[in-house]
């Protein structure tokens, strides 16, 4: 269920609004997974077990992710199925997704701001599988805010701490 916007507007103004506040106030984040897209997915999945060790946490098969420490993921993406070749950002074939269970306040935090460009807004991803938002960063590199609408089983971050 996604916060009304007079609640993600109240978030917004509270207290921690203020410049000096912003570390103490931030909302949490609870992992990270960085995705690289690749035109042979399958091939890369086997390099990463064979040469690497990894372990896979989750496969739907168009999407891959590897644990590489607690919280901290790889994910692999068929270039085909990825969202990325539909966003309007040039030459960038990877991004950073942020795991937070703060989801809302993160969106009423930087949906406003003037130098930070939302990509797409608060809504339903990955096909279904989390809620998410996505900004760019100076670079035009995309980050993914997201939580999961059900996590893989044996995924670590963002479990209830």
């Amino acid at each position: 269920m996604f916060a009304s916007d007079s609640m993600l507007r109240q978030i917004a103004t509270d207290e921690c609004g203020t410049p000096d506040r912003v570390a103490d106030c931030a909302p949490r984040f609870h992992g990270a997974v960085l995705f690289y897209y690749y035109e042979d997915l399958p091939a890369s999945v086997s390099w990463y077990e064979r040469h690497l060790g990894l372990t896979k946490r989750f496969d739907e098969g168009w999407v891959v992710i590897f644990e590489l420490t607690p919280g901290n993921y790889i994910g692999l993406v068929d270039a085909r199925e990825g969202f990325l070749q539909s966003l309007p950002v040039q030459g960038k074939s990877s991004l950073i997704a942020l795991e937070t269970q703060d989801l809302d306040d993160w969106y009423a935090r930087l949906r406003d701001q003037d130098d930070v460009r939302l990509v797409q807004p608060l809504g339903i991803g990955s096909k279904g599988l989390t809620e998410r938002f996505l900004i760019a960063d100076p670079g035009g590199y995309v980050i993914e805010f997201f939580r999961w609408c059900r996590a893989p089983a044996g995924w670590r971050a963002g479990a209830d701490d």
